[in-house]
């Protein structure tokens, strides 16, 4: 499927460049607003795809002093955790290993800066991933309230 995604776009990319090119010899100026068009199709894409947040992202968070805290109030809420010991530069520190939904990633970010706001993380892309555990929330408003059943 790839193959031929990538074999049409770039069938298109061609018979379009060759039709702007011609535009942009005769008036020049044509070539500023095609790049600018580019260039605000590309920040428009980046945008949605930000708030779209689809996929998952692997949190690493190193701490120091707060990991168990860390660690059971990201429980609280329904995520996983793992935590890796190990050695800093100067002390012991811990590695609390998340795999979340990238849309979930603020939420425990924020709950990360609340505990231990010098906590170091880093964000790491997923392939590929077998199981997420995701919090449930109850559904007590809105239409799941009127066709819960009693």
């Amino acid at each position: 499927m790839a193959f031929w995604l990538g074999f049409f776009e770039v069938a298109i990319w061609l018979i379009v460049i060759s039709a702007v090119m011609q535009r942009i010899q005769a008036t020049p100026v044509l070539g500023i607003f095609y790049a600018l068009g580019f260039a605000t199709g590309n920040m428009v894409g980046i945008k949605i795809e930000g708030w779209l947040a689809l996929g998952s992202i692997i949190l690493r968070v190193i701490s120091k002093d707060h990991f168990h805290e860390i660690a059971d109030r990201v429980r609280d809420h329904g995520f996983t955790v793992t935590i890796f010991h190990g050695e800093g530069k100067y002390s012991p520190v811990a590695e609390l290993y998340i795999v979340c939904l990238r849309r979930d990633l603020k939420e425990i970010l924020h709950t990360v800066q609340e505990i231990e706001p010098t906590a170091f993380y880093v964000t790491e892309q997923v392939s590929a991933v077998n199981k997420i555990y995701r919090p449930i929330m109850p559904h007590s408003t809105g239409l799941w309230k009127v066709f819960k059943k009693k």
